[in-house]
């Protein structure tokens, strides 16, 4: 299927252009972006100089101490032409910019880094619990859910096949607990179960 969309350029008229959702256009799009995927996934330490960035504007001791925080601070210098080098490729690759107090992400980066968190997240989520995943359906799960999954992954799965309502027991403790602040519960799953 091809789509067209319409950009105003000038005042003096509209620019076409087309895409495609086919395979052939997936693949162009992959051998576009696969230099910049190449030189932020295969570097830990790109990735994680990133994510120091992510958090706000930061200097490159600040990035060397949110990278090596188990590094002792007399090691440091050691390591600190490496994060030079990890930034240099977020910079080449337009994902930071730097600034007058160190380094920050680009716009681009913004958008850029805040999808790979996700995708992070995400493919973590899944292999943490891998079991329990292939035993349950995705399908059932609504599609507004499953765009903010990535947000599960720092949750704890319970799960235990011989008390099935064991997930239900906690939560009802944990509720019970915070019973101040709550005034009532209803399941997104069963409506009918209801506190």
């Amino acid at each position: 299927m091809i789509h067209e969309i319409r950009m105003r350029i000038s005042k003096r008229g509209n620019k076409s252009i087309k895409y495609s959702n086919t395979q052939e256009s997936l693949i162009e799009h992959y051998k576009l972006a696969k230099p910049t995927l190449q030189s932020l996934f295969r570097s830990e330490l790109v990735l994680k100089s990133m994510f120091a960035i992510r958090e706000g504007e930061k200097d490159i001791q600040t990035i060397l101490d949110a990278v090596y925080p188990d590094v002792p601070d007399k090691d440091k210098p050691a390591k600190r032409p490496a994060v030079y080098g990890a930034v240099n490729t977020l910079i080449r690759y337009r994902i930071v910019n730097k600034s007058e107090a160190g380094f920050v992400l680009s716009e681009i980066g913004e958008v850029v880094s805040g999808q790979i968190y996700s995708l992070i997240k995400l493919t973590g989520l899944f292999r943490r619990y891998r079991d329990f995943w292939l035993e349950h359906e995705l399908k059932y799960i609504p599609p507004v859910f499953l765009s903010k999954f990535h947000k599960l992954a720092d949750v704890s799965l319970i799960y235990d096949p011989s008390d099935p309502y064991l997930s239900r027991k906690l939560t009802i403790q944990g509720i019970r607990a915070a019973e101040e602040r709550i005034y009532a519960l209803t399941s997104a799953i069963e409506p009918e179960w209801s506190i």
